[in-house]
């Protein structure tokens, strides 16, 4: 499957290559063709206990801007990811994806890791 010339042009600007991802990930979803991940943003935070009640507030609309914010990029972009959980409390979502969408994750500055959902549960 292609990426959409829209994707093509910011894997092609992004000099780091895959940094969110190791190689594991993509051999997974090219046996299984989709994979269930948990993308963690990168953005400042800060566990709720350690916050006043309107800090606290505050982190959960950013939290969820950002979820909006990565969701909406990839839809622009033509990506079809599918199984969104959105975390309300900690800047991570977890979706299902096929390659073009881990690609695109990857590489992405909204991203600070991505980790197999599966993986997690055993840990």
């Amino acid at each position: 499957m292609l990426l959409s010339n829209s994707c093509d042009s910011i894997l092609s600007q992004n000099n780091e290559g895959f940094n969110h991802c190791d190689e594991e990930l993509f051999e997974k979803i090219r046996d299984k063709g989709s994979l269930r991940i948990w993308v963690t943003h990168d953005m400042e935070y800060s566990r709720e206990g350690l916050l006043s009640e309107e800090e606290a507030a505050e982190q959960r609309e950013q939290i969820e801007a950002r979820h909006e914010q990565l969701l909406h990029l990839m839809d622009d972009l033509n990506l079809e990811y599918s199984g969104v959980n959105p975390m309300s409390h900690y800047p991570s979502i977890v979706m299902s994806v096929r390659e073009p969408d881990l690609k695109f994750l990857c590489t992405s500055v909204l991203v600070a890791d991505i980790r197999e959902e599966q993986s997690l549960q055993t840990q």
